[in-house]
């Protein structure tokens, strides 16, 4: 079954997301056995999402959260944070030793998920 996607399947690029669902559901997680499982809505709860840059500096220890969101067949809210660090800051990934500026690091990122799911 190829379910009707609102939001194709991706990783969010920074350390963090913060997302109130305002109780609807859609939103599924990859999980390790490469299933999807749908993350229930709970009245009053936030779900938190782990990004790139976050996997990146803890050389894995952290996975970044592999999510997409299903059509439910009716319009639904969701309204996320992204905590990111400033567009100056400088860091370097333990895996590679590569050292990355946040901003044209994240603007990289963001053109290949444009570039991909258009």
């Amino acid at each position: 079954e190829n379910p009707v996607l609102t939001c194709e399947e991706h990783v969010d690029g920074a350390f963090v997301t913060i997302l109130a669902t305002f109780s609807y559901s859609g939103l599924e997680i990859l999980c390790s056995n490469g299933q999807w499982m749908s993350v229930v809505p709970r009245p009053g709860y936030l779900v938190v999402n782990i990004g790139t840059l976050l996997s990146r500096l803890t050389n894995g220890r952290f996975k970044a959260t592999r999510h997409h969101v299903k059509d439910i067949g009716v319009e639904r809210y969701s309204v996320p944070f992204f905590f990111e660090p400033r567009s100056d800051s400088k860091f370097e990934f333990p895996d590679d030793s590569s050292v990355i500026t946040y901003g044209p690091w994240m603007t990289s990122v963001m053109r290949k998920f444009q570039y991909q799911y258009g």
